[in-house]
């Protein structure tokens, strides 16, 4: 399998990090799933038949996390296996997802 933990906006850690809130606009968040697409399209030819792909990130934007999700089953064919957020109050927030090849 191939865990892939892609660069994200770090929504997830702004109520540790507020002042990261303060600089983010949409054109950074489009940055973002843009370059994570690339990523994914670049990474999932390296997943063998019968493997999982786990998808991470540190945000709590749907554009990064479940478009991505539904962008990797559309597009590129991937079987969507579950996915989750994690974290506790006062803590980070994390998204991950289970894909795999058909």
């Amino acid at each position: 399998g191939i865990l892939l933990d892609v660069p994200c906006s770090g929504s997830g850690t702004w109520g540790r990090n507020p002042q990261h809130l303060r600089f983010f606009n949409e054109d950074k968040l489009n940055f973002y799933s843009d370059l994570q697409q690339q990523i994914i399209s670049g990474t999932v030819p390296f997943l063998s038949e019968g493997s999982v792909l786990f998808y991470v990130t540190c945000s709590v934007y749907s554009k990064e996390n479940e478009e991505q999700v539904q962008f990797m089953q559309d597009k590129l064919g991937l079987e969507f296996k579950e996915q989750k957020y994690l974290g506790q109050a006062n803590s980070d927030t994390l998204f991950i997802a289970v894909l795999g090849r058909k």
